[in-house]
């Protein structure tokens, strides 16, 4: 059953359609946009949507793959921002913030499936499960890498797995990911580093992607 949660957009923002009075765009830089999303304005509530819908997503996709739960955790993240905004306190900093909604919603999506699997499987909480074996296939497309990737990453500690997305799917650089994780630097590449080493050695055993790693790809596909 899908859920429709109640985000405060307006109608037209939630199925990605503009009303004809939010044509133009009405709060030009991000503290006037706060304060329009502060106060509940309609047309500001539909430019916030517009304006980070594409983001948002392209975070969790980038950390999920093509996840079933992808559009409910999509509305998850404006649902908290709108429920947290007033707790903003550099409204310039509203991109990076959103991103780190997403980042949390993303990571708690992945800890609850991990807590349900590790109960039903009973199973110590530190086993690491391997990445599912993807079938060889000659010159793969790029559906059948982008699998294959998140196939990979699902094997990953969800931290490394988190940072692993950031930096090379998304094409975050360094202190961005640690903005948008909140971590420190040193912690963001101590992550990335283990990440790309079990990456690099999973990746090597499966067939779509052994190619990629032998050609030492250093970012992998972005959307």
């Amino acid at each position: 059953m899908v859920r429709k949660p109640a985000t405060g957009l307006p109608p037209d923002a939630a199925t990605g359609s503009r009303p004809a009075s939010a044509q133009r765009v009405r709060f030009v830089g991000d503290a006037a946009l706060v304060a329009g999303i502060r106060a509940r304005n309609p047309t500001a509530l539909t430019e916030f949507h517009d304006r980070f819908a594409l983001p948002v997503r392209r975070v969790l996709w980038g950390i999920l793959g093509p996840d079933q739960d992808l559009s409910d955790l999509h509305q998850d993240v404006f649902v908290t921002a709108l429920q947290s905004i007033d707790g903003l306190k550099q409204p310039e900093a509203l991109p990076g913030w959103m991103k780190s909604i997403a980042v949390h919603t993303a990571r708690k999506c992945i800890e609850k499936r991990l807590s349900r699997q590790r109960f039903a499987a009973n199973t110590p909480a530190d086993d690491v499960a391997e990445a599912p074996e993807v079938d060889p296939r000659p010159r793969a497309d790029a559906r059948e890498v982008l699998r294959a990737i998140h196939a990979v990453l699902d094997g990953l500690p969800v931290s490394e797995r988190i940072a692993f997305a950031l930096r090379h799917m998304e094409g975050l650089d360094l202190t961005e990911v640690a903005a948008v994780s909140e971590t420190s630097l040193a912690t963001v590449k101590r992550r990335l580093a283990r990440a790309e080493t079990e990456f690099a050695e999973r990746a090597r055993r499966c067939p779509v992607l052994a190619e990629c790693v032998e050609r030492g790809s250093s970012r992998w596909i972005r959307r």
